[in-house]
């Protein structure tokens, strides 16, 4: 399994997705599976915060249409509607590809915190990996949903 940053988009070996806390229990989908985006920081943990404790962000995350009056998931044209593939509430949300183009793709959202949250999620692609500029396009999207639409419906 490989671990890129959100910063340097360089595939590198790891089996941990979340720094020095080791390697999760989470298998997305087999052993040859490629992280290639994630709000890490070269291997060490670098998270975002949301405002509301993780039961309401792990229930948007859910349920993103929870709420008619605070709409977040913008989809654009090239873009599919994701499935919740698995979660363990409130700490752990697995949602299917948003890019029919890449349907082999999972992003991972954990979740820790008691008064606020703080979010860390991660890109899987199995191999081949996209080219760099394809990596940075689906970070961007990523973090515009869940860093700027999302965030704003709490009120941030």
């Amino acid at each position: 399994m490989g671990l890129t940053s959100s910063r340097d988009v360089t595939v590198t070996r790891t089996l941990s997705t979340r720094g020095d806390a080791g390697p999760s229990n989470f298998s997305p989908r087999h052993d040859d599976t490629d992280a290639v985006g994630s709000t890490h920081d070269r291997g060490r943990a670098s998270s975002t915060s949301q405002p509301p404790p993780p039961r309401f962000v792990h229930e948007a995350l859910i349920d993103p249409d929870r709420d008619p009056s605070r709409p977040w998931l913008h989809l654009l044209a090239n873009q599919q509607r994701p499935i919740v593939l698995e979660f363990e509430a409130p700490h752990l949300v697995v949602w299917s590809s948003l890019w029919p183009w890449r349907p082999d793709a999972q992003i991972r959202f954990d979740l820790t915190g008691v008064g606020g949250t703080t979010l860390e999620w991660t890109l899987y692609v199995d191999e081949p990996a996209p080219d760099r500029e394809t990596i940075v396009r689906m970070r961007k999207r990523i973090n515009r949903l869940i860093n700027a639409n999302l965030r704003f419906t709490f009120g941030q």
